[in-house]
């Protein structure tokens, strides 16, 4: 299923347009950065939007196509970079879309959710997106969508 989500996170980046800007958080094997926890990845490298150009466009689709499918990262450490990643985009409307299984470490939910709000200073609207949930992680990114005004969408 989240190969399935990776083909259409790379087909919408092909339709923004040349105005926008977008980064890529993903969770799923080790950085060679230190500053990024290990178990992310970031497009570009240094996690920094970059205008939506084709260039651009063609190594986020290089990048999705080699990115893991089958391993599990701390959805906080990954909120925490793409927060991170939305403060530096100069657009009035910031969007994070999601796209996991909703684990959180020790199923602390509710500190996940209250981190997450409190990080969201530039108020981006979360849209998750979850890959065969269990019902804890279901219902926490349920609540994660309706706290940054975002919808949720299940995928099995």
């Amino acid at each position: 299923m989240l190969g399935v989500a990776k083909r259409r996170i790379a087909h919408s980046i092909q339709e923004l347009s040349a105005k926008a800007e977008f980064a890529i958080v993903y969770g799923g094997f080790p950085s060679a950065r230190p500053e990024v926890p290990a178990a992310l990845q970031t497009f570009p490298d240094h996690g920094r939007p970059v205008a939506a150009l084709e260039p651009a466009k063609r190594g986020a689709e290089a990048f999705l196509a080699g990115a893991p499918v089958d391993r599990m990262a701390v959805l906080i450490d990954d909120f925490r970079a793409a927060l991170r990643s939305a403060e530096d985009l100069a657009a009035r409307r910031k969007v994070i879309v999601y796209v996991g299984p909703g684990y959180v470490h020790d199923q602390r939910y509710e500190e996940a959710l209250r981190e997450i709000r409190l990080r969201n200073t530039v108020g981006a609207r979360i849209f998750p997106i979850g890959v065969s949930p269990y019902p804890e992680a279901d219902q926490f990114l349920k609540a994660l969508a309706a706290q940054n005004g975002g919808t949720y969408l299940r995928v099995d």
